[in-house]
């Protein structure tokens, strides 16, 4: 295991990419967030994931949040940086960009357009490892990429490809254990949820890759090292402590229709009321949260952000 890969595990917050009101970067919040999250102990970050509205950026914006983020970190946490791309060459082309400015490891997501064979997603990854030479994580979410891999078609891939690990933001947690039963060599299972932190911690991921951990960063260390230590009672309250902050993420219902809406926008929403990022904007066209989820949030964050 290489030391890189051997740092991957525990606790990787994923990063709002605080915005000014005009849409532009704010990379002085980012920093700020940065220095916030190192203090409270946590020695991963994910950068440019899809809670980080990294699809809503252009190239050369991707590239200055992750310049401004590795500059501040300076060495001191292990940076796993999101690559959302639809071709290989292109997954490619960014990916060396953003091993070249800092990134230690990378979580590929494949989106899907046209339907994918197997085949060429293990193609697909394949190239990606043989040409960066850092590890990558596979980005299993099967909502928004339509790559709807089973168990058995990953546990294909990882027997072909020398992927580092997974995340699983499924919503679903049989379908995490069931990936880490079927692959037949270790591997850092991260669970995308921290909601689901616990159970999956006790059937052999590693830890979270998670927005809410951003806002609650303590909790969710308290609750990785009260597991390995063997105290699941202990552990149980840090994972309660985590459902009182469903109304920050959950997405609303708009016109008596489905949810709509991204987690996101209520983390920055949560930190912005209380001074940590100068804005709490979103790319166009997501929607923020309604006033009455905005002020339920405003009321929660006093008691629940550890920052």
């Amino acid at each position: 295991m290489s030391p890189v890969i051997a740092r991957l595990n525990g606790v990787f917050p994923v990063l709002p990419t605080p915005l000014m009101q005009d849409e532009s970067l704010d990379l002085v919040s980012l920093g700020s967030l940065i220095d916030r999250l190192l203090a409270a102990g946590i020695r991963g970050l994910t950068l440019l994931g899809s809670s980080a509205e990294s699809n809503y950026m252009t190239l050369e914006e991707r590239r200055a949040v992750l310049k401004a983020a590795a500059e501040q970190v300076a060495g001191r946490a292990t940076l796993l940086v999101g690559l959302i791309a639809f071709g290989t060459r292109a997954a490619v082309e960014e990916a060396k960009s953003l091993r070249d400015i800092g990134a230690d490891a990378l979580l590929v997501a494949l989106p899907q357009y046209y339907r994918t064979p197997l085949g060429e997603v293990i193609t697909h990854y394949r190239t990606l490892v043989d040409e960066l030479k850092i590890p990558i994580l596979y980005y299993h979410y099967p909502e928004p990429t339509h790559l709807r891999l089973t168990p058995a078609q990953v546990s294909k891939l990882f027997s072909e490809v020398e992927l580092a690990g997974i995340k699983n933001s499924s919503l679903d947690t049989s379908d995490t254990l069931a990936q880490i039963k079927a692959i037949g060599r270790p591997i850092q299972m991260f669970t995308g949820s921290s909601f689901d932190a616990l159970v999956c911690l006790n059937g052999g991921a590693v830890g979270s890759i998670c927005p809410v951990a951003t806002l609650m960063p303590k909790t969710a260390l308290r609750l990785v090292e009260l597991q390995r230590a063997g105290d699941l009672s202990g552990a149980q309250q840090q994972q309660n402590r985590f459902y009182t902050a469903l109304p920050l993420v959950m997405p609303e219902s708009v016109d008596d229709g489905p949810p709509v809406g991204v987690p996101h926008a209520g983390v920055k929403e949560a930190l912005h009321s209380l001074g940590l990022i100068r804005s709490a904007r979103v790319r166009d066209p997501q929607p923020v949260p309604s006033e009455a989820r905005r002020a339920q949030i405003r009321e929660l964050a006093p008691s629940l952000v550890e920052l």
